[in-house]
């Protein structure tokens, strides 16, 4: 029972067998308190099935650490629901390798927060693949730092669509160099639209200009 397994000692729940801890359902994972969730190996962690990482609570998410939860595989984390993965914290979102980051869907994408968003690095953004890039939806490009704006990769800038393009804020306009605008298709250079060209710095409407814009 829940009660039962509220019981058990970190040592005791480390001590599952992958069989045994096959037997548990999601609301019984669940109940397990955050350091009892911590407490499960990377093993065990990564046999876990999508119906039992669905049990996962949110608060249990937040509370793990950047080690807990890169312990989940791919399989794990392609399972977590867009509420889930909005209850984890912005050090576990840095904490995504490329492999997991890309486990994402774009619905799950899409779950991230501002905060969540804001947090990254231009590393960590680096490492999602195009289609997931073009999955933001143009608020959360407007959420991103001004950084990872800046150093956008030739192929993180070449999914963005232009409708993300014109979600880009006028704040964020100023991190982002001529060479990306040089190298904008003319699809994204018309998604700037007239408050993001008139909050152009004269460098990039040269760039913007010399691309089509005008």
């Amino acid at each position: 029972t829940a009660t039962q397994l509220g019981a058990l000692s970190t040592t005791n729940i480390a001590a599952l067998t992958v069989t045994q801890l096959a037997g548990l359902s999601g609301t019984q994972l669940g109940s397990l308190s955050a350091a009892n969730l911590s407490a499960l190996t990377s093993t065990q962690a990564a046999s876990l099935n999508a119906t039992q990482v669905k049990g996962i609570t949110s608060t249990q998410l937040a509370a793990l650490s950047t080690t807990d939860f890169n312990e989940l595989g791919v399989t794990q984390i392609a399972a977590l629901t867009t509420s889930q993965i909005g209850a984890l914290s912005t050090t576990n979102i840095q904490g995504l390798t490329t492999t997991t980051a890309n486990a994402l869907s774009a619905t799950q994408v899409q779950g991230l927060t501002s905060a969540q968003l804001g947090s990254l690095r231009t590393t960590d953004i680096a490492e999602l693949t195009s289609p997931l890039v073009a999955a933001l939806t143009v608020t959360q490009v407007g959420a991103l730092s001004t950084a990872v704006i800046g150093g956008l990769t030739t192929t993180t800038l070449g999914a963005l669509k232009a409708t993300q393009i014109g979600g880009i804020t006028t704040t964020q306009l100023g991190s982002l160099t001529t060479t990306s605008i040089t190298a904008m298709t003319t699809t994204q250079i018309q998604g700037f639209n007239a408050t993001q060209v008139q909050a152009m710095t004269t460098p990039q409407l040269n760039a913007y200009g010399a691309n089509g814009g005008f």
